[in-house]
């Protein structure tokens, strides 16, 4: 069975560290790797493509719509196809509606629970990504 790969790209360290032990809580057998930049991310994901990235939009260097814009306009199926959720305190409707025409897999509002986290993940790589 191939390994689950999770980029969590974050540039506040405490949210990388939330949602790294929320997912390793949930899925322990998944291999999680972070990001405090895009830039950095890109590096990592042009090396090895990952199951899952997920990401804040609002980030000093460049924003996570722009490393979602980057992914989806890729030449790589692996990374062009790769599902993305935003982890975003972003609620407004604009943000809301360019991610979903960028090609957002998932979008959820901070705060972010353990909960939400584990069925968001669980829904998009075990069901398909069917939302509910």
């Amino acid at each position: 069975m191939k390994k689950i790969r999770i980029l969590i790209v974050d540039d506040m360290l405490l949210m990388r560290e939330m949602m790294v032990s929320s997912v390793r809580k949930i899925f322990p057998d998944f291999e999680i790797d972070v990001s405090s930049s895009v830039a950095d991310a890109k590096k990592k994901m042009e090396y090895e493509p990952f199951s899952l990235v997920l990401c804040d939009w609002e980030m000093p260097d460049v924003k996570g719509n722009e490393l979602l814009r980057w992914m989806r306009s890729h030449p790589s199926r692996a990374l062009n196809a790769a599902p993305f959720i935003m982890v975003t305190a972003r609620n407004d409707k604009e943000a809301i509606v360019e991610a979903v025409k960028l090609g957002v897999t998932d979008y959820v509002i901070k705060p972010l629970t353990v909960d939400l986290l584990s069925k968001k993940i669980r829904t998009i790589l075990f069901e398909g990504g069917k939302k509910d």
